[in-house]
């Protein structure tokens, strides 16, 4: 009928909070905690979750100018593990790879020479082969984990999502045949717990408020370590990354499997344009030199908010239900 109204919108959202027991990383801003609450407040409007696993190592984001982007992620893993100087930006590592016939331009398409360029700033005799390493097992999370919670820097190329392809501009992973390769250093993962019904701090028995019903409150964010002695069970059907790249400050939150399958697109770079210096390919192909692989570059001391190696590598067999394996593999 003409006059009558139908029921009235809900409610704004309120402001989203995290409630957590642990401190996030000095070097954690404003953006980072607003992305780490927007994951908690989806995962609390489907149910998901009433507590969320989290590690996050100390990172500070880089802007690139130009093609850079292996060089930029490069020197924020160099900052995470404590080197710093004028001999760790952007610019030196571009000057030296020049020198290395490693690059033309700034571009990286071989994971082996970026890991002894920044392995090389780490090692205390020059020797990269002491302080960091080429993978080829991206397929196995439970050596990126334990990377992550030991302190050291993950390294992983990928093809992004373009603008006008990325509806949130956050250039995540895809699968576009390596057109548009990019870097990334995976700084911190999470993960959701299983919830059960028998145990009340995974249930809440009071009323929920108007809001509530409408915007459930969020998550609550526990350390690994916290949550094992608290007998919390991760939920292991999906590991997420938390990830710097160089095209934003802001956090970025991608699924494991995502990445792992973006990185297997590496085949070929973008045609050269009009005047542009030919790619430095040192192994050849794109695909040789990218495909399948990350870096890992080795905290040199155990600093604050790390795990000793034995520790870590427990909370992330644990975090994946796995009996302890060997986590070895050549080096550089």
């Amino acid at each position: 009928m003409k006059g009558e109204s139908g029921p009235p919108p809900p409610p704004p959202p309120p402001p989203v909070s995290l409630s957590r027991p642990l401190k996030l990383p000095a070097s954690a801003t404003d953006e980072d905690e607003d992305v780490l609450g927007a994951v908690a407040f989806r995962a609390a409007r489907a149910s998901l979750y009433h507590r969320l696993i989290i590690h996050l190592n100390e990172t500070q984001p880089i802007i690139q100018e130009g093609p850079t982007c292996g060089l930029a992620a490069a020197t924020m893993a160099l900052t995470q593990l404590g080197r710093c100087g004028d001999d760790v930006t952007v610019t030196s590592l571009l000057q030296e790879a020049r020198r290395a016939a490693m690059t033309a331009q700034g571009e990286m398409f071989s994971a082996a020479d970026l890991a002894r360029l920044a392995a090389g700033r780490l090692a205390p005799d020059g020797d990269p082969a002491t302080a960091g390493r080429v993978r080829s097992d991206l397929d196995r999370p439970e050596a990126v984990l334990r990377a992550v919670l030991r302190g050291d820097a993950v390294l992983v190329p990928y093809p992004f999502k373009r603008e006008g392809y990325d509806a949130d501009r956050n250039h995540a992973p895809c699968a576009r045949g390596g057109a548009a390769a990019h870097w990334a250093l995976v700084c911190g993962v999470l993960v959701g717990t299983v919830a059960d019904a028998d145990d009340p701090r995974e249930t809440d028995t009071r009323p929920p408020t108007v809001d509530e019903t409408v915007y459930p409150a969020p998550p609550q964010l526990v350390s690994a370590a916290a949550a094992r002695a608290d007998g919390l069970r991760p939920d292991r059907r999906e590991l997420l990354l938390l990830c710097r790249q160089s095209k934003s400050r802001r956090l970025a939150v991608w699924r494991y499997g995502d990445l792992v399958v973006s990185n297997e697109q590496l085949r070929a770079a973008r045609p050269h344009r009009a005047g542009e210096q030919p790619y430095v390919l040192s192994q050849g192909s794109v695909e040789a030199g990218l495909c399948g692989q990350w870096v890992h570059l080795w905290r040199p001391d155990r600093g604050e908010g790390t795990h000793s190696l034995a520790e870590a590598d427990s909370l992330a067999d644990w975090i994946l239900g796995q009996k302890a394996s060997d986590d070895g593999e050549a080096a550089v």
